[in-house]
């Protein structure tokens, strides 16, 4: 009679059981939506867990939010797109962690879209509930502790049942009967939260959001490169998760459309920071701020819902930002560059005679930016060679067997220079005008020496650019060059260029010089560098080139 009254109370829960897995099965696929609340390089924590319906192995689709505005409405189109899945690491009651993120199509970002969406209960009928038998021994040990939590917990209230199931998942997190039992768990809250509703439910529309009211300041018109920062002071910030403020530049308005609101198209998107209880802060990005013009601006909030809402201004009606032209003579000043450089050029290394000459130079050089004049520049140098010439005024490879076959003629000069550079951001022309005293020649004798050198720059002043030109200094020599300054590298700046030239004493023999010359930007105010390069008049008549300075930048 004991048995069969236990196995009618068996039966009893195993049909209750089964009634609360088809009554959970309608609603057991529903969808529930958060969103990434925190993520640092380790972790990030979406705002789902236990009573999501969330288990072990569940799988949680990630969506990035896209806004932007349709180019004749001038209205925002919104819409989501799946960026890739990921599998909690932790689940709490509210909160989940995720570890291990790889082959999202995108990098997560704190404000996404999460959604877990409950696999359907399976139609089969529930399960029976496994009984001890006399050979108990070979039943696993998962399957003989969850029949004692079902002969436990047989008569508890619902709470005590999902805790106990709960702790059959976390003991044995691997076991086969973990979907089941997470099913289980999941019917039983949902059929608790049925038994928690009134059986009479008043219909009401639902409350609209309060409006979140924002505050900031017009700002004053800017010159061109100047920095500004929005700030905003939000009334509600506990409902809220991210505030962002949105900038464009404004379309020139046609005649046509004067007295219109002018449209602005690529708005770009900067995160605002939080300062204090209700006040967000942001920078004008400077890539907007190099052109004088208007830019147009709103600041929208995503709340805890993530709902967006524009709480400053609109797409539809933004704030204005004038950007003005600097007023002349009140630019920001230049850059100012000194540079200090040395080198040693040979041209006869495996010859005898002399062929070579070293030069140093120390130059000044000031950005101006006014009207078309770009830079202006100064220094001081020395240079000093020679070279053994034949009788066809010729540089010679040895030296010469015999008092007429050949004399040594040396320099040395001294000089100055001065030079300004006009022109636009990309191209820009350079004279040079040179002075000194000039030691040498026929006799020995000193003399006054004069100079010039034109250049040509393609490309902007600081940056990548490409620099040609030609220089003469009287009877010491001439020269024709072209120089490539690669500034790819922030700390490194290179360059390499080709000369042609009859240095050191105008020799009919005409040289060719290769080098190639880099840097190293130690802090943002000295830099050095180094230089190598070869050098040829013939085939057998060749030598090396070896360099170096120091630049202060400021």
């Amino acid at each position: 009679m004991r048995s069969y009254t236990l196995s009618r109370t068996v039966y009893s829960i195993t049909c209750i059981v089964g009634v609360m897995l088809c009554a959970g099965s309608v609603h057991a696929s529903e969808s529930a939506e958060g969103y990434i609340v925190f993520l640092d390089k380790k972790e990030l924590v979406v705002n789902l867990g236990y009573k999501n319906g969330l288990l072990p192995k569940s799988k949680i689709q990630l969506y990035r939010r896209l806004v932007v505005m349709h180019p004749y409405t001038n209205q925002p189109i919104v819409d989501r797109f799946p960026i890739g899945s990921v599998t909690p690491d932790e689940i709490g009651k509210s909160l989940s962690i995720v570890r291990r993120w790889k082959g999202l199509s995108r990098a997560p970002e704190r404000g996404d879209i999460a959604v877990f969406k409950a696999e359907p209960l399976p139609k089969k009928s529930s399960p029976k509930p496994l009984l001890l038998s006399k050979g108990s021994q070979s039943i696993p040990l998962d399957s003989q502790a969850l029949q004692q939590i079902f002969t436990r917990i047989l008569g508890q209230p619902i709470a005590d049942r999902i805790r106990a199931y709960e702790q059959f998942i976390k003991d044995y997190p691997k076991s086969v009967h973990v979907d089941s039992v997470g099913h289980e768990i999941r019917a039983m809250r949902l059929f608790e939260k049925q038994l928690r509703r009134p059986k009479k439910v008043a219909v009401t529309a639902p409350k609209k959001p309060v409006k979140i009211n924002a505050r900031s300041a017009t700002p004053s018109p800017i010159f061109l490169g100047e920095d500004i920062e929005i700030v905003v002071a939000i009334t509600r910030p506990k409902e809220i998760t991210k505030v962002s403020l949105l900038v464009a530049r404004s379309q020139t308005q046609s005649k046509q459309s004067r007295g219109k609101k002018s449209s602005s198209e690529g708005w770009t998107i900067v995160t605002m920071t939080p300062d204090g209880d209700y006040y967000y802060r942001a920078k004008l990005p400077a890539k907007l701020t190099t052109k004088a013009g208007r830019l147009d601006y709103f600041i929208e909030a995503v709340r805890n819902d993530s709902s967006f809402e524009a709480i400053y201004k609109s797409a539809s009606n933004p704030g204005l930002i004038t950007i003005k032209p600097p007023l002349p003579g009140e630019t920001k000043p230049g850059k100012t560059r000194v540079s200090i450089m040395g080198r040693m050029v040979d041209f006869n290394q495996p010859g005898s005679a002399s062929d070579a000459y070293n030069q140093f130079e120390t130059s000044i050089s000031y950005q101006v930016d006014y009207l078309v004049l770009r830079a202006v520049r100064f220094g001081v140098g020395s240079l000093s060679g020679g070279c053994t010439l034949n009788s066809d005024q010729e540089c010679m490879d040895n030296e010469p067997t015999t008092p007429d076959e050949g004399q040594e003629r040396r320099l040395s000069l001294n000089y100055a220079f001065a030079e300004a550079e006009i022109g636009g951001q990309w191209v820009g022309l350079s004279a040079r005008v040179a002075g000194g005293n000039h030691q040498g020649g026929a006799g020995n004798t000193a003399s006054q020496s004069d100079g010039f050198e034109l250049r040509a720059r393609i490309g902007e002043l600081n940056k990548t650019r490409l620099v040609l030109g030609i220089a003469s200094l009287d009877d010491l020599g001439s020269k024709g060059f072209l120089d490539a300054h690669i500034e790819v590298l922030e700390k490194v700046p290179l360059k390499a260029g080709v000369v042609v030239t009859s240095l050191p004493v105008q020799s009919k023999d005409w040289g060719v010089q290769l080098s190639a010359q880099a840097g190293y930007r130690l802090t943002e105010m000295v830099s050095v560098q180094g230089l190598i390069g070869w050098n040829a008049r013939t085939i057998n008549h060749y030598g090396f080139t070896f360099g170096g300075g120091l630049g202060l930048e400021w």
